[in-house]
């Protein structure tokens, strides 16, 4: 199944979460592979890939398109991101798209929830991008202003 958002991941709780899906019984063998929106990595795409039995892929991406200057767009990206509902004010391209792949309806159930768990709250996401630049990111070290790691889980 597809998992969709538009709101932003809490980094912490995600990577806290992956963790428990490959261990869970009722999800093991889950694979997911796509783009997400991490509340530390405002300004770009972070790809997100894990295959069954095999380490955790976190990857950073390209920008969101409504970071890149408008100038910079390649002609009819506007109305292609409009027209595929891609776009919304305020948010502009921010989302994420991970495919599920479990073994079951129950484990995909299971994986959805734990990633719905991990979404900002109402209250978070009202805070906005300057607050979230202030949570715990296991995948980037603030004081360097880079990734930790591309492959393999979070450093601790």
């Amino acid at each position: 199944g597809l998992f969709k958002a538009e709101v932003p991941f809490n980094p912490a709780a995600l990577a806290s979460a992956l963790g428990s899906l490959r261990s869970t019984v009722a999800t093991r063998g889950l694979g997911m592979s796509g783009i997400a929106w991490l509340a530390t990595r405002n300004d770009e795409q972070v790809r997100l890939s894990m295959c069954p039995d095999e380490d955790l892929e976190v990857v950073l991406g390209p920008p969101w398109w409504v970071c890149v200057p408008r100038a910079e767009w390649p002609e009819g990206l506007e109305a292609d991101l409009t027209s595929l509902g891609l776009w919304e004010a305020g948010r502009g391209d921010r989302q994420t798209e991970l495919l599920l792949e479990a073994p079951g309806c129950a484990g995909r159930d299971a994986a959805e929830a734990a990633l719905r768990a991990c979404l900002l709250t109402e209250e978070e996401v009202a805070a906005g991008p300057d607050e979230w630049a202030q949570l715990a990111d296991p995948w980037w070290d603030k004081q360097l202003k880079k990734p930790l790691f591309s492959f393999g889980p979070p450093k601790r």
